[in-house]
C-alpha cells in the first residue's frame, strides 16, 4: 500500500470508522459495513483523484459521522489545489445525501405496505406479558410487534420489529434521526422522552401521559428539540435509563430543550425495571 492509500486508512481511522478492505478512487459512492454490524452496510465514502491528490469523504450513516479527507501527492499545494478540494468535498457529501434520501425514500414506502399488512397486537404477546404493558396501540406481524417510526408531524419513515425475545430489528436504510414512536397517554399537559418504546409505554402507564419514544440516547436531544419546537409551551421530561451513556444523552438533550431529566435509582436499570420492582406494574 502506497503513501496515498496509506493516509486515507488512516483517514477512516481518524473518523472512529474501520477502512474497507479495499478502497476505490473513482468518485462514486461506496458502502460497506463495520465488524460490530456485518449486515448494515451504513459505512460509506466518496474519494476523488485531483492529480494533486486525492479528496473526499468517508461517514457512516448509523452513528451520523462525517469528516472530509484531503491527502496530497506533494507539498507544493497551490490555492487552486485546495480550492478544487473544497468543491469536491462538497460534491462528494450531495452524492452520499442524495443516496441516504432515496435509500429513506424507499424504506419509507416499503414500511407503510409492512404496516398497512399487520394486526393488532395480541396483549398476551410474550414481550408485552414479560415487561407487563399492554400494547398501546402497536401492531404485530409473523408474532412480532411492530413499532412505527415517524417524524414530529407523524409521517411514517420505517419500523421497528420486536421478537417474543425481545430482540429488536430495524428496517435497513431507515430514517431513524429526529424520529419517534408516539405512547398515546390520557393527558398531554407534560410531554415525556425515553429511549425504548418499552420504557416509554411504561412511563405513559405510570404518568397517564403522552410519551416519545427516541429508540436509542444518540437521538434523545433530536427528538426533544424536534418535541420543543413544534410544542413550546408544554413541559418535557427526560426519563433516562441509569447508565453513563443514557444519562449523559438526557442531561444533553434537558440542557438544550430546557427539559427536566429523571433515571431510576438502580444502575443498569430502566423505568420499566423501576416500575415492576416497586409493584406497581406485574
Amino acid at each position: 500500500m502506497n503513501a496515498l492509500y496509506l493516509d486515507l486508512n488512516q483517514a477512516f481511522l481518524n473518523a472512529g470508522l474501520t477502512p474497507p478492505d479495499r478502497i476505490l478512487v473513482d468518485g462514486k459512492l461506496h458502502r460497506y459495513a463495520q465488524p460490530d454490524k456485518p449486515k448494515s452496510v451504513s459505512s460509506w465514502y466518496v474519494f476523488f483523484d485531483s492529480g494533486s491528490g486525492v479528496t473526499g469523504v468517508v461517514g457512516d450513516w448509523r452513528t451520523g459521522l462525517s469528516a472530509n479527507v484531503s491527502t496530497w501527492r506533494d507539498k507544493s499545494i497551490t490555492q487552486t489545489d485546495m480550492d478544487a478540494a473544497k468543491a469536491m468535498m462538497a460534491q462528494a457529501r450531495a452524492h452520499a445525501e442524495k443516496a441516504r434520501k432515496a435509500e429513506q425514500d424507499a424504506t419509507a414506502r416499503r414500511a407503510v405496505l409492512i404496516w398497512n399488512n399487520t394486526i393488532p397486537a395480541n396483549q398476551n404477546h410474550q414481550y408485552l406479558k414479560r415487561k407487563c404493558l399492554p400494547p398501546f396501540g402497536l401492531r404485530e406481524a409473523s408474532g412480532n410487534l411492530i413499532i412505527p417510526i415517524t417524524d414530529i408531524d407523524n409521517v411514517l419513515w420505517s419500523i421497528q420489529t420486536i421478537k417474543p425475545n425481545g430482540e429488536k430489528r430495524f428496517l435497513s436504510g431507515g430514517r431513524t434521526k429526529d424520529c419517534m414512536s408516539w405512547i398515546e397517554g390520557k393527558r398531554t399537559d407534560t410531554l415525556y422522552i425515553a429511549e425504548g418504546w418499552a420504557t416509554a409505554a411504561s412511563v405513559a402507564f405510570y404518568t397517564t401521559n403522552t410519551a416519545a419514544c427516541a429508540f436509542n440516547a444518540g437521538n434523545m436531544t433530536n427528538v426533544a428539540t424536534a418535541i420543543r419546537k413544534k410544542y413550546p409551551n408544554v413541559p418535557i421530561v427526560i426519563v433516562a435509563d441509569h447508565d453513563e451513556v443514557g444519562i449523559k444523552a438526557a442531561k444533553q438533550a434537558a440542557s438544550k430543550t430546557g427539559a427536566d431529566f429523571w433515571y431510576p435509582p438502580t444502575q443498569g436499570h430502566d423505568f420499566n425495571d423501576w416500575m415492576i420492582e416497586s409493584g406497581v406494574m406485574g
